[in-house]
């Protein structure tokens, strides 16, 4: 079985590194080839792994040349997965024009009625759907936002969440003793940081020593920074930028947040949880599913206050804490590990390639 995953660009974005993660684990396997595709070129190697490009320029509509080269990639392949961002409208456009009508599966890892902001671009997506062959979404709001904007596709639809390296080995940073407060995504409107870093303003009257750390880079970072500034903690937070292995932070804090607006299921939670950190989030997209009461912090979007209330409690309430982290800890070695996860997708590669 040959499989290519498209993904939007070579970057450690929460998609693409997932993407990244289960090439790796799916090249592992007896009898399948799988190889990696990038829409848009970018600079570094950010994955870690070879990848080609469609070199494609943005735009509303996919290139044309762009789709003549996936149009010809895809006869060397048994099944295509679109991996968010503009992978959908390339690998539909590409499958249309080939010759061979290859199984398309669509991983949905985000809440994308969010993204429809007109008649337009629903009719437009409505046409890119009806391409699909599978949808593989990360939770189950995922997929009934998706499904309650295109009923046809109930039938398509599956859930199989994000999966953590449960092998993976991570090397804590030697911190001085203060509360030190992680956040790691891409400064992107999504992921709120204006929100995060009011938020850590208000925790900061009770722990005035605490260091908010910020890992990930992206297009608001300057605008995030200022805004930093602006509200006189500057000093206090650290924009520690890309790095190749976020458990290592991860696993140095004394907690994670996550107040973000729109959210698929954060692979960061999951990771959280296996390095046995605390964690406290907004309840958006999958998150309630992962984040229950018994396993971490889970409040109502845009309540500062009860967040930073939270915040508190974790480090306050050392008990409640721990019993937390171990029922996260069991929670994502029996659900979520990626060899799991990898296992639902062979299994949802499988069906596709039987019927082609």
């Amino acid at each position: 079985m040959r499989i290519l995953q498209l993904i939007h660009k070579n970057q450690r974005r929460g998609a693409e590194v997932f993407t990244g993660e289960l090439t790796k684990r799916l090249r592992e396997q007896g009898g399948i080839k799988v190889d990696v595709c990038s829409v848009y070129e970018s600079s570094g190697n950010a994955l870690g792994m070879e990848i080609e490009s469609l070199n494609a320029h943005q735009g509303l509509l996919p290139e044309r040349k762009a789709v003549r080269i996936l149009r010809d990639k895809l006869k060397e392949y048994d099944i295509v997965q679109a991996n968010s961002g503009d992978t959908l409208k390339y690998a539909a456009f590409a499958k249309l024009r080939s010759s061979r009508k290859i199984p398309l599966v669509f991983r949905n890892a985000s809440t994308v009625s969010n993204y429809l902001r007109n008649p337009v671009q629903r009719i437009f997506n409505n046409f890119l759907y009806r391409q699909v062959d599978a949808v593989a979404s990360v939770s189950e709001m995922s997929k009934a936002d998706l499904t309650g904007l295109y009923p046809f596709l109930i039938d398509r639809t599956r859930v199989i969440p994000n999966g953590v390296d449960t092998t993976l080995e991570y090397n804590p940073l030697g911190v001085e003793k203060r509360p030190f407060i992680l956040h790691v995504g891409g400064f992107t409107f999504e992921k709120d940081h204006e929100s995060v870093l009011e938020i850590f303003m208000r925790f900061l009257e009770n722990y005035p020593d605490a260091v908010l750390w910020l890992v990930g880079d992206g297009p608001r970072k300057e605008q995030v920074m200022t805004y930093a500034r602006n509200l006189n903690i500057s000093a206090q937070v650290k924009f520690v930028g890309y790095i190749d292995n976020p458990m290592d932070y991860i696993s140095s804090a004394d907690m994670l947040i996550l107040p973000s607006k729109i959210e698929g299921m954060p692979g960061v939670i999951l990771e959280a949880f296996y390095c046995q950190i605390p964690v406290v989030a907004y309840d958006v997209g999958g998150i309630p599913e992962i984040l229950a009461p018994e396993a971490g912090w889970l409040i109502p979007r845009g309540n500062q206050e009860a967040f930073a209330g939270a915040m508190t409690e974790v480090l306050s309430n050392r008990d409640v804490t721990k019993l937390k982290i171990a029922k996260a800890f069991d929670l994502v070695k029996s659900n979520f590990s990626l060899e799991q996860i990898t296992h639902q997708f062979v299994g949802l590669y499988s069906t596709l390639h039987g019927k082609n």
